[in-house]
């Protein structure tokens, strides 16, 4: 599935994948230290059964942000009030709180759906709500630009 191919893609090239609040989820249910309300969350603990142990430990050591030196990468956002580097890892992952400051880096995020990308001059969400039936974005970055390159879309039921 996904997950043996980022892992294997991560053998081969220099690839980073950042933890998000659905990978934290289940984290917690496989620990048993969740405590969420029931029915909904408790799915997590069916699937996470289906992973193995090495998906599970692999899981546990993503990273909650990357920073290339122009940008600054996490699942949800980012708190603007504190430095970038002591961010709270539940802000980094649950957050639907997103500003449009100066940290000195394009915080590139997902987690909130939105129709179509938000590019704002310090923000950029390309959660574009794949999995309600609409798209899956990924942005291309190269190591002059800060901005992306372009953007890649495929429809979310395609996948």
């Amino acid at each position: 599935g996904v997950i043996d191919y980022i892992m294997n893609l991560q053998k081969e090239k220099d690839v980073t994948a950042l933890m998000g609040n659905h990978e934290d989820i289940m984290i917690s249910e496989v620990k048993h230290e969740n405590d969420w309300d029931g029915i909904y969350w408790s799915r997590w603990c069916v699937n996470a059964v289906k992973f193995s142990l090495q998906q599970i430990n692999w899981i546990k050591k993503l990273p909650k942000w990357f920073d290339d030196g122009k940008r600054f990468y996490c699942h949800a956002g980012v708190d603007p009030t504190i430095d970038l580097y002591k961010q709270s890892e539940h802000f980094l992952m649950w957050t639907r709180h997103h500003h449009n400051i100066s940290t000195g880096r394009l915080i590139v995020h997902g987690h909130t759906p939105v129709k179509e990308i938000v590019q704002k001059e310090n923000d950029l969400n390309i959660d574009t709500g794949c999995c309600f039936g609409n798209k899956l974005t990924c942005a291309i970055f190269d190591d002059i630009r800060t901005n992306p390159l372009e953007f890649i879309q495929v429809s979310g039921w395609q996948i």
